[in-house]
């Protein structure tokens, strides 16, 4: 299958060139719509209209809803009037959104034209909404009947709206006024009598989420309570749109990436790596790196203090990069552990203590079995048993400390508001090294008696 993907377009523009329509519409009726859409993008701008063009119209919105931001907006400028209102009219209210955010205000207003009063209400409705909370991530298309009508009558309705709905796995019980009053699945309207009142077998205990809630903590509600959709609701219980789960996936992949970035020490990027301007990326990379290369001099003079001791014990120098390294991988060992625990809902923040305790203990195991690999590393490279102590000790002290910054610094990140996600990544180390050269001298002063 991924043969056939990689000579597809090749083939496509080859039969293009020779004005084989016919069979490339043979093709294109073999293909899934996310097959197309992924076809359709690795053609030029001009082999692209070309292939739109000799596309079912009743085919197409499935396939443009696959479509990368950048080519749907690519396409909707090279559409017919008809085919424009065409996919407008079949796009999930969500998604349909989120492209008017995107799009230049000329095109805004040549898709408006084409648009029902009820669908641009719809559209202004959903782009008011903060980024990244329930409201923006919500669709308008679900499934509602009114409380006092029976199963029969509520399956005649859903008969002739399921269509235009994102699904109707759960149907919603609302007043005229559009207040939640409760919810059954489509398995509870099946099993039921057609006799019975929709208020008989609907669900008035049910979970919700706010307007105003963030992207994060639904995806949370989502994973706990294992949904396929969910209702959004104002202040005052009034149902404005449903979230269904394939949304979560994409809110969970973007969560996930911009966490990778922040342990990386990079801010967030939005598009794809080879589509993001290369001033953009760098933009994004410089401003830690500035911040951690002023911290490095923190370092720098520390050793310029210590260089006494390096003066009267060259071998010293020979240990730095073992220990600030160690200290640096242990560090972020605990923090990845504790930050993914934070986003997982593993962790709370009532839990310091144990886990400070865990985190100690953890560090000490370490710190011994590292120390004492350490002590005959330095023993047998320089056969002085102090310098071998000295090395020892200090790895065993720098990875239990390391452990514990390691441990505790995302919890103290998130308690106050901050993504913990940056503390397990170059901002960690940077405290770790110097925690570490400053543990290192101090205790080979103590030990190999070291004097300014």
């Amino acid at each position: 299958m991924e043969k056939k993907k990689h000579i597809m377009a090749p083939g496509i523009r080859e039969l293009l060139e020779k004005g084989k329509y016919s069979e490339i519409t043979d093709i294109i009726k073999e293909l899934f719509s996310p097959d197309i859409a992924e076809l359709l993008q690795s053609l030029e701008h001009e082999e692209i209209v070309e292939i739109v063009k000799i596309i079912p119209r009743e085919n197409f919105p499935e396939i443009f809803s696959y479509l990368l931001g950048e080519y749907q907006i690519l396409i909707l400028q090279d559409l017919t009037t008809g085919r424009l209102k065409n996919i407008l009219d079949e796009m999930p209210p969500d998604e349909r959104a989120d492209l008017f955010l995107k799009i230049t205000p000329d095109l805004k207003k040549q898709l408006l034209s084409v648009m029902s009063e009820k669908e641009k209400k719809d559209v202004e409705e959903l782009i008011q909404y903060r980024e990244n909370t329930a409201g923006a991530l919500m669709t308008t298309d679900f499934a509602k009947v009114p409380p006092q009508i029976t199963v029969e009558e509520a399956t005649s309705i859903l008969r002739k709206t399921a269509l235009k709905r994102e699904t109707i796995y759960y149907i919603y019980v609302t007043t005229d006024n559009d207040k939640l009053l409760g919810v059954f699945s489509l398995k509870d309207l099946i099993l039921a009598s057609e006799s019975k009142i929709i208020t008989e077998i609907m669900n008035d205990h049910f979970i919700k989420v706010n307007l105003e809630d963030d992207q994060e903590e639904v995806a949370t509600v989502f994973k706990k309570y294992d949904l396929l959709a969910l209702p959004v609701v104002d202040t005052y219980g009034n149902i404005h749109g449903i979230i269904t789960v394939d949304d979560i996936v994409d809110v969970i992949e973007k969560e996930d990436t911009e966490d990778f970035h922040k342990m990386a020490a990079i801010e967030t990027i939005e598009d794809e790596y080879l589509k993001t301007p290369f001033s953009v990326v760098a933009r994004k990379r410089i401003g830690w790196l500035l911040l951690l290369l002023v911290t490095y001099t923190v370092s720098t003079q520390l050793l310029k203090h210590y260089s006494y001791a390096l003066e009267s014990v060259m071998a010293l120098v020979f240990f730095i990069p073992m220990l600030s390294g160690s200290a640096g991988n242990a560090g972020t060992q605990s923090a990845t552990l504790i930050t993914r625990g934070l986003a997982t809902g593993e962790i709370k923040f009532k839990q310091t203590f144990q886990i400070m305790k865990r985190e100690i203990c953890m560090g000490i195991t370490l710190g011994i079995i590292l120390g004492c690999l350490g002590f005959m590393r330095a023993y047998f490279m320089h056969t002085n048993p102090m310098l071998g102590l000295t090395i020892g000790s200090s790895l065993a002290l720098v990875i239990t400390i390391a452990t514990f910054i390691g441990g505790l610094l995302p919890i103290f990140l998130s308690k106050v508001g901050i993504d913990p996600a940056i503390s397990a990544g170059p901002f960690l180390t940077t405290i770790l090294d110097i925690t570490s050269i400053v543990i290192y001298f101090q205790v080979a002063k103590m030990l190999l008696g070291l004097a300014q």
